[in-house]
């Protein structure tokens, strides 16, 4: 299980070793939720984007600190940061996890801040 602010558990580098990881999903744009067909259509032109860029990848589960909200994603190893950006737009997320390894779990967020809402060293707020 990945955590924000937290190392990821040694088997990831076992299991798709790599130089950096990100979590991404096209499921739900926006946080908002739609029908299964669309999500998974989404998905596959997720895959396609990610073959196209010949990326290596394990299948991942995204969800809350509470287990309320569940999207399957794709756990993508050497996709630069950069590149996770663009695939973040592409499929309006509002955020993803992407790391470089040896480092703790980081969270990029699409959207801006909400007023009041304290900073974070594991979130960066990307605009």
């Amino acid at each position: 299980m990945l955590r924000i602010g937290e190392a990821p558990p040694p088997a990831l580098a076992e299991a798709l070793p790599a130089r950096s990881w990100t979590l991404v999903t096209a499921w739900n744009p926006g946080s908002r939720p739609r029908d299964d067909a669309s999500n998974r259509l989404a998905d596959a032109a997720l895959q396609a984007d990610l073959d196209a860029l010949g990326l290596r990848r394990l299948p991942a589960s995204n969800s809350d600190g509470g287990g309320q909200w569940h999207e399957p994603g794709w756990l993508v190893a050497d996709l630069g940061t950069a590149g996770a950006d663009t695939l973040a737009r592409r499929y309006s997320q509002a955020g993803i996890l992407h790391w470089p390894a040896g480092e703790a779990v980081r969270l990029r967020m699409y959207m801006a801040r909400p007023a009041g809402v304290a900073g974070s060293p594991w979130v960066d707020w990307v605009e």
